[in-house]
């Protein structure tokens, strides 16, 4: 394999942790704020800590999932799945601090009450 598409295939193994991560993010927030919906999750929560309080912080973003085992199947691959961890929860964490969740709640419940 050429320098060429050694750095094709890097590229493109990139782009699909950033598209993986990302999808992993979203799908914490809607999570979070679903969470809140229920009254599981107080919507005053602003950061990843507290949420710890409530819930298992660390299964948002289906970070216990089947999938999470097939994106990072090997033993020796846990610390790249630790740092994938830590970036989704750093996010979500600056989500939370930003006031994020409490507006995409508020919005969400508009939504709810329009029926």
């Amino acid at each position: 394999m050429s320098t060429d598409e050694r750095d094709m295939s890097t590229d493109k193994r990139n782009a699909a942790v950033e598209a993986w991560l990302r999808a992993r993010i979203t799908q914490a927030r809607s999570e979070i704020v679903d969470d809140m919906i229920e009254g599981i999750v107080p919507a005053s929560v602003r950061d990843f800590s507290t949420l710890h309080s409530h819930v298992d912080a660390n299964e948002y973003g289906g970070l216990c999932d089947e999938t999470v085992r097939a994106t990072f199947p090997a033993a020796d691959d846990v610390p790249s799945w630790a740092v994938a961890c830590n970036h989704i929860q750093q996010s979500v964490h600056g989500w939370l601090a930003e006031g994020g969740a409490l507006a995409d709640y508020t919005s969400r419940r508009a939504r709810i009450a329009r029926g």
